[in-house]
């Protein structure tokens, strides 16, 4: 960081519940002073509460707009070259390269660094094939919508290279997601994830060898986070495209995690 003038750093992990919802980096200016205790200690007050906000931030529906009208109907696919620099695009995928570009940011000329961390996870994988860092990244664009990010070797005369393919998130893809987002403990998970597969109470008590009375209390817990009052809401609220979705009811998002 010394040819831009920076010197000191200092990163907060932005964790809430269980999960990790941002990264906070500061940069300082270059000098004999870095970052104080005082300072450090403010960072440390705060990072809790920035990570709730981003947990609750999740768990709401995108904002009104038209974006959706206009967003390409088949996957967009970049191919780079073994130095990661960009050999061919398809005009759907430079229509989401748009809608996650930062024009404020000092390297909005170059791809997304979710395109690159999908690269990364690709490599990590081919090195480690049971590793569960599958290449594939979720990112959400300005817009609110939840991009999936998939990345494969291709190998042709030209040599080995990288395709990368962008396509909206499913429902199903968002649930585990959004069931974090809520607050949600690991055994209330387990319970809502079986519940939106269809699964009865029978068959959940079977599958998770808890009792029937454990399965009413886990989903009570679970409708009250979600802001539903049934299983269909609860699949109506979790399964709907939430990009589409313009309902004047929406969940609350501010269960206790």
């Amino acid at each position: 960081m010394a040819p831009l003038g920076l010197g000191d750093e200092l990163r907060a992990a932005l964790v809430a519940g269980q999960h990790c919802w941002g990264v906070l980096c500061l940069h300082r200016e270059d000098s004999s002073l870095g970052f104080t205790g005082q300072e450090l200690h403010l960072v440390q007050r705060i990072a809790p509460h920035l990570g709730e906000g981003l947990r609750r931030a999740v768990a709401l529906p995108a904002a009104a707009g038209d974006a959706a009208a206009s967003e390409p109907r088949t996957p967009g696919i970049i191919v780079l070259d073994s130095h990661l620099a960009v050999m061919s695009i398809s005009p759907q995928a430079e229509y989401w390269l748009a809608e996650m570009a930062d024009p404020g940011s000092p390297g909005a000329t170059e791809l997304p660094l979710a395109v690159y961390a999908a690269a990364a996870r690709l490599s990590r994988f081919e090195q480690l094939p049971d590793t569960s860092a599958a290449p594939t990244v979720r990112v959400r664009t300005r817009a609110g919508r939840w991009l999936m990010i998939h990345a494969a070797r291709l190998d042709g005369p030209a040599g080995q290279q990288t395709g990368i393919v962008f396509e909206p998130a499913s429902p199903t893809q968002l649930n585990s997601l959004f069931l974090s987002a809520y607050g949600l403990t690991p055994a209330q998970q387990r319970v809502a994830t079986l519940v939106l597969q269809g699964h009865s109470t029978r068959q959940i008590v079977s599958k998770l060898h808890i009792s029937a009375h454990t399965v009413q209390e886990h989903l009570t817990a679970v409708f009250d986070k979600a802001g539903v009052r049934s299983r269909r809401e609860l699949a109506a609220t979790l399964l709907a495209d939430r990009h589409q979705e313009r309902s004047a009811k929406r969940p609350r998002p501010g269960g206790a995690p």
